[in-house]
């Protein structure tokens, strides 16, 4: 897979197998396809290409270069949210120092006796609609007697 680095700043993939599909074609076709597919892989953005083999092979790219889009937006949107979560724990730890008591004062603190004493949380259930995560191979297993019954006799 070769990558090549644009002016814009980020690079395009370029597999091996489509810079010998396009090399075969004329220069004018060649240029037209880099073209779409630099387009196509910046913001999925469809460029008319040539009728005949130029937008036969870009047809067969789209597929490979919209799953790499999808799979890059989807592993960004992952980083964010981690991202998100470790900047709410540093908050969260940051504050819980700075409230926390001066070991060095030379006045002991006493917290004032409530009157009543703290509630302690039940534990609830487990949330049901948690969506449980099974590998394909359980889950063949466990419905491996429905879909039997479904199949005709051979």
């Amino acid at each position: 897979m070769e990558t090549s680095h644009n002016k814009r700043g980020p690079k395009f993939k370029f597999d091996k197998e489509w810079t010998d599909a396009i090399i075969r074609l004329p220069k004018h076709y060649q240029d037209e396809l880099y073209n779409a597919i630099e387009a196509y892989q910046r913001d999925l953005t469809v460029i008319d290409v040539s009728e005949g083999v130029p937008r036969a092979i870009f047809m067969l790219i789209m597929p490979t270069i919209r799953r790499r889009y999808i799979a890059r937006q989807n592993s960004r949107m992952a980083r964010d949210r981690k991202r998100a979560v470790r900047s709410s724990d540093m908050k969260e730890k940051s504050s819980k120092i700075h409230n926390s008591p001066n070991i060095c004062s030379s006045e002991p603190e006493t917290e004032p006796i409530a009157a009543n004493p703290p509630q302690i949380a039940k534990s609830t259930p487990k949330d049901t609609n948690k969506k449980r995560h099974r590998n394909a191979l359980k889950r063949l297993k466990r419905h491996a007697s429905r879909r039997d019954k479904s199949l005709p006799p051979i």
